[in-house]
């Protein structure tokens, strides 16, 4: 072949090139983003930090979906009616994407050892050690460590309708999306996200909180409050929410949000929402006080009982149930914070490795019959004001209704290795009671009557009987001063 007429390939410089003009043509938003409390997860690999690609775009689009859904996505009456939408934006694997996402990290750092955060924010030189909620970060450890706060640019370029394309869809039923109609869809999924979400792991407990400018709460003279806020970006979104609990066979944002007025450092902000949720959790509304640690003695929540009662296993001093009068219930109503829940039993050391009636029941699981999991309805984090200070804020998402649970017997491997056949007889038999008692939508839903019940009189949701504490109301309405010994 002639030199002269040899086909040359372009250059990589020609090609680099080629691509920047062409994303020039395309409409696009940038948004630069701080990661504020500590990522955990987020990776490839579950629940672990990628060290070489700490944010991937293919998560944020993940998260997106999802907060359109529940946002803009709440307008739509049924599931297909939302496909088809959520479709037309984001692609499927028949058609692509009209909405183009990409990530530059503007500061990678290590992952975090341990439990402990310093005040290094923006490479600032640490000043102290705050201690992060223990309930947030439980699941993770030394092995496991979080990223620290980083900085990144999101850019969402928009593709326009191709001009060959028809003006209406195959089915002819809606027209295709201009750019300022995907923006419209995007930016309220973007707004929510970035200050109801977050990136990696437990972000429904504040981990992983992001602050952006562009979408940063604020109070103003027509919107004094930050409640005030929330709901006019929910008018200037059009965001059709629902009034009705559990309307949707998705979940939705609603209306139900909590806002503290008063603004500190986020670390600080965060620990006081998670340990008002805590404590909630683990004992009574009319009991505890909500500023001091949990004791953890005999719950007055029905679970426990209802599993010694369906089990027949039972340490003397609890066979009777307290109070008393919670033997007339069998109910499960923490279900509907999230699945699944582990019990597992404090008891006798002695009576612990024993397999029979006179010890407590087993370790046990409850789950969503047929899953493993149900995310929690209810958000408990830190609303970054800026990248460093926030205030502490509750929200509710609408789920549908629990239907059925299913409970599990679970033992650790090393149990397993010490069990006798009689012991393989006794725990077989109790895996049997437990799949033959189905723990209905009446057993999740209950009314709980008895003395000193975490639920008030006439309500069937754990979810408005956190909400309407009188402990939430404390909580928004002062600075939360946990007890100095709380860990």
């Amino acid at each position: 072949m002639d030199p002269k007429k040899e086909i040359k390939p372009p250059t990589l410089d020609l090609v680099i090139k080629d691509i920047q003009e062409s994303r020039k043509k395309v409409p696009e938003d940038r948004f630069n983003i701080t990661i504020v409390t500590p990522m955990f997860g987020g990776g490839s690999k579950p629940g672990f930090t990628d060290s070489a690609f700490p944010i991937r775009s293919a998560s944020i689009r993940g998260h997106l979906r999802f907060w359109w859904r529940a946002t803009r996505g709440a307008a739509f009456e049924s599931v297909t009616e939302l496909r088809q939408r959520e479709v037309e934006i984001f692609g499927d694997s028949h058609s692509p994407s009209r909405v183009k996402i990409s990530v530059h990290i503007f500061n990678k750092t290590e992952p975090e050892k341990g439990k402990e955060h310093s005040a290094s924010i923006n490479n600032e030189t640490p000043k102290r050690t705050v201690r992060l909620p223990r309930y947030a970060v439980f699941p993770f450890d030394k092995n496991n460590p979080g990223s620290n706060m980083q900085q990144f640019e999101l850019t969402i370029r928009y593709t326009p309708r191709l001009p060959k394309q028809a003006d209406t869809l195959e089915n002819g039923s809606k027209p295709f999306l201009n750019v300022e109609q995907l923006r419209k869809e995007i930016t309220p999924a973007l707004w929510a996200w970035i200050n109801f979400g977050g990136l990696g792991s437990r972000t429904r407990r504040g981990c992983g909180s992001l602050y952006c400018k562009d979408f940063a709460p604020e109070r103003t003279s027509t919107h004094p409050k930050y409640e005030d806020w929330f709901h006019g970006k929910v008018a200037d979104y059009e965001l059709e929410l629902d009034t009705q609990l559990e309307k949707k066979e998705w979940p939705t944002l609603s209306r139900s949000v909590i806002i503290q007025e008063y603004e500190r450092d986020m670390i600080s902000a965060w620990n006081d929402v998670i340990k008002l949720y805590h404590n909630f959790r683990s004992q009574p509304n009319n009991t505890y006080i909500y500023s001091k640690p949990p004791k953890y003695e005999r719950s007055l929540w029905p679970e426990a009982d209802s599993l010694r009662r369906v089990t027949g296993m039972s340490e003397e001093d609890h066979k009777k149930p307290s109070p008393f009068k919670k033997q007339e219930f069998f109910s499960f109503p923490r279900a509907q914070l999230g699945l699944p829940i582990i019990f597992q039993f404090k008891q006798d050391e002695y009576l612990k490795k024993r397999y029979s009636n006179f010890r407590e029941p087993y370790n046990m699981q409850l789950a969503p019959k047929d899953k493993s999991r149900l995310a929690s309805p209810l958000i408990t984090k830190a609303l970054a004001r800026s990248d460093k200070r926030g205030v502490g804020i509750i929200v509710k998402l609408n789920q549908p209704r629990l239907s059925e649970l299913e409970l599990k017997v679970i033992e650790n491997k090393e149990d397993k290795r010490k069990r006798s056949p009689r012991d393989f007889a006794h725990i077989e038999s109790i895996e049997e009671l437990v799949a033959h008692k189905p723990i209905r939508e009446k057993d999740i839903y209950k009314e709980l009557s008895y003395p000193g019940s975490p639920m008030k009189q006439g309500q069937k949701s754990a979810i408005q009987a956190f909400l309407e504490s009188e402990e939430v109301k404390e909580w928004k309405r002062t600075s939360y001063r946990p007890n100095p010994k709380q860990k």
